[in-house]
């Protein structure tokens, strides 16, 4: 009630910046808190995302060497292929990534570290497993298309088993004729090879080597040109 006008107001100004100090604290409290559960939850994305540097894939097409690779590699082949086959032709671009994601963790979780995923499917997508895991290696065994072709065919032909793994690509496929059955073929033989391998090849590390000179593939692929076994050259 005595106080003067000056010391009045000195009480207000001090009053005033204890409080919005003790404000400004709070808020940057909680903004510290907030940019910290992010900076947590990315990271904890980017470790899910990353698989260790052991790990890699197979990304030939069928009948070009991938049971070879995988006993060389010793790893598993054609893990869950049918229903991962399904799967990706049922998926979208946009939900891709997370699909590879999950067999990818799948995967470690079943065979641990320094095993090699197999499969004939994953040169359907080696484009996006590159670009979801640019540290991985990637093993690739190359074929010539006519060769490839008739040792598709002829794979068919040995036995009803092998017959039910083609046809089980037409259904999924859709496909109503053996004639749109070899287009297709052949497109993808086509896209895979002028595509697909130099978008890889230019961001991520592959392992190559072609089927009729295994003598001149990378290490360790070149270690195939002993094995007689398994060739792949089969007559229809």
């Amino acid at each position: 009630r005595d106080w003067s006008t000056k010391t009045c107001m000195a009480a207000f100004l001090a009053a005033f910046s204890i409080t919005v100090t003790s404000r400004l604290g709070y808020a940057q409290d909680q903004r510290e808190e907030v940019e910290g559960k992010q900076i947590a939850q990315l990271m904890t994305e980017i470790a899910d995302a990353r698989p260790p540097p052991c790990m890699s894939y197979g990304i030939m097409m069928p009948k070009c060497g991938s049971t070879s690779v995988a006993k060389l590699l010793k790893s598993p082949h054609e893990w869950k292929t049918l229903p991962y086959m399904i799967q990706i032709y049922q998926t979208s671009p946009a939900d891709m990534p997370a699909i590879l994601r999950n067999r990818t963790q799948e995967f470690q979780k079943r065979f641990g570290c320094g095993k090699t995923d197999v499969s004939t499917v994953n040169f359907l997508v080696a484009d996006v497993l590159c670009d979801i895991y640019p540290h991985a290696t990637f093993y690739h065994v190359e074929r010539n298309i006519y060769s490839w072709l008739n040792s598709l065919f002829g794979y068919a032909a040995q036995g009803p088993g092998h017959l039910l793994y083609l046809s089980s690509m037409l259904v999924t496929l859709d496909l109503h004729s053996f004639e749109e059955y070899v287009a297709v073929l052949t497109e993808t033989w086509c896209r895979l090879h002028s595509e697909t391998l130099p978008k890889v090849r230019s961001k991520c590390k592959v392992v190559h080597g072609n089927i009729e000179d295994l003598y001149s593939a990378d290490p360790p692929l070149n270690q195939l040109a002993r094995n007689k076994s398994n060739e792949g050259r089969y007559e229809s």
